[in-house]
C-alpha cells in the first residue's frame, strides 16, 4: 500500500521531531561546562548540644551561555580533609548564563568535627577546603546530574576578623 506524501509526513513528523529533541539534548549535556562551586563563607546560625549549625554559602558559577536551575545539590564539606558535615539544596535555584550566585546552606556539624576543626579555624590563617557532591540541572534541553569536586584555601582569620 502506498501511503501518500501528506500522510506520511503527519506520521513520521512526531518521530523525527522527537529524534530532534533527543539530540539537542545529547548534544547540551555534551558541551555542559561544570558549574563552579566554592566555599564563599560561613557563620554560625545556632549552638545546641549536638553541634552548631552553620550557614555555609556555596558560590554557584555558571561558565555556560545558557541559564541552568539547580534542582538538587547534595554536598560534603571537608576543612582540611576532615568531613565536616552535609548539606543540601532545599528550593530550587536559578543560574543565569555566565554568571554566579551565592546559596547559603545550613549545615550541622558534629562534635568531633568541631574539636577536630575548630582550633584551625579560631587560630586563623590559611585553611585548605573541597566541597565535593551531586548537582541536578534543569536546562531548556533537559535535566541531568554532575558530581562536583571543588578544592580551594579559606582564610578562616579575614573571615572572624582577626586582621
Amino acid at each position: 500500500m502506498i501511503v501518500p506524501f501528506p500522510r506520511l509526513v503527519r506520521r513520521l513528523a512526531p518521530l523525527a521531531l522527537a529524534a530532534l529533541v533527543m539530540s539537542c539534548s545529547s548534544a547540551v549535556k555534551s558541551v555542559f561546562k561544570q558549574p563552579e562551586v566554592r566555599l564563599q563563607g560561613w557563620g554560625v546560625r545556632t549552638l545546641s548540644f549536638d553541634g552548631p549549625v552553620l550557614d555555609v554559602r556555596l558560590l554557584v558559577v555558571n561558565p555556560n551561555g545558557f541559564s541552568f536551575t539547580a534542582q538538587k545539590l547534595d554536598y560534603t564539606l571537608f576543612v582540611d580533609s576532615t568531613a565536616v558535615g552535609l548539606g543540601g539544596l532545599d528550593s530550587v535555584v536559578t543560574v543565569p548564563a555566565n554568571d554566579s550566585l551565592v546559596v547559603t546552606f545550613p549545615i550541622t556539624v558534629g562534635l568531633g568535627a568541631v574539636s577536630q576543626v575548630g582550633p584551625k579555624l579560631l587560630r586563623g590563617g590559611v585553611v585548605p577546603y573541597r566541597v565535593q557532591g551531586d548537582v541536578t540541572v534543569r536546562t531548556f534541553a533537559g535535566t541531568f546530574s554532575r558530581r562536583f569536586d571543588e578544592r580551594g584555601t579559606y582564610d578562616a582569620a579575614k573571615a572572624l576578623n582577626l586582621r
